[in-house]
């Protein structure tokens, strides 16, 4: 989501901050819910009307902000959102089994950080945040669902064909659910959506809504 940040241009004013136990954020890594708070805390520091942008986890906790306080979005922008139960793969299962499972989250971290240069901005607590997320993804996705279905704030769910990490049924679940929800499918995108592509989604999200307060919260 930085990288989107950078190609905004500096007319659209932009918030982007860490995740709790991510980064460098001081806090404690929580659950799905206590991260929805900590969203809605930095948002009603902001002026004026503002449009949530969330990638990957980071898309339930947009989703999750939104349906505890649907006043004070405008829209929410999903990039390939963990957004309910239809998120969950086997792989996520297993990283929520125990001992096991925190190894191997610790193990995915370190891999990513050999594979990818930004994973270095993850702070020293990436393992353990991710671990306990993981633990507790499928209880927070369930509620997350069933928080869904009464949301009335406008949402877009863009969502990249080639995506391996959240099947395709998570975002087309959230459409059927939610009663302004839409999705846009990219061909030739994956999991991680490239920058500027995803930037046009916010050119075209912002002329719509006509303001200019954007929030990211990034999946890690």
């Amino acid at each position: 989501m930085a990288q989107i940040a950078e190609l905004v241009p500096g007319s659209i004013n932009k918030v982007q901050f860490d995740r709790p136990g991510w980064g460098a954020s001081p806090e404690a890594v929580t659950d799905l819910w206590g991260n929805a708070r900590f969203l809605i805390a930095e948002a009603e520091k902001v002026r004026g009307s503002r449009i949530l942008f969330g990638y990957s986890y980071g898309g339930s906790v947009a989703l999750a902000a939104a349906a505890l306080r649907p006043d004070l979005f405008g829209s929410v922008v999903l990039y390939a959102p963990a957004s309910g139960v239809e998120a969950l793969v086997s792989f996520d299962r297993m990283l929520a089994q125990g001992l096991f499972g925190r190894t191997l989250s610790n193990l995915v971290i370190l891999v990513a950080r050999k594979l990818q240069e930004d994973s270095y901005g993850w702070g020293k607590r990436a393992g353990e945040s991710f671990w306990f997320e993981q633990e507790r993804l499928a209880t927070d996705l369930k509620s997350l669902d069933d928080a869904v279905g009464g949301l009335e704030v406008p949402i877009v769910a863009i969502h990249g064909l080639g995506d391996k990490v959240v099947p395709l049924s998570a975002s087309a679940r959230l459409v059927q659910r939610a009663a302004r929800a839409e999705m846009v499918l990219l061909e030739g995108e994956g999991h991680a959506i490239s920058p500027a592509v995803a930037v046009q989604s916010v050119y075209e999200i912002v002329r719509r809504a006509r303001c200019c307060k954007i929030l990211e919260i990034d999946a890690n």
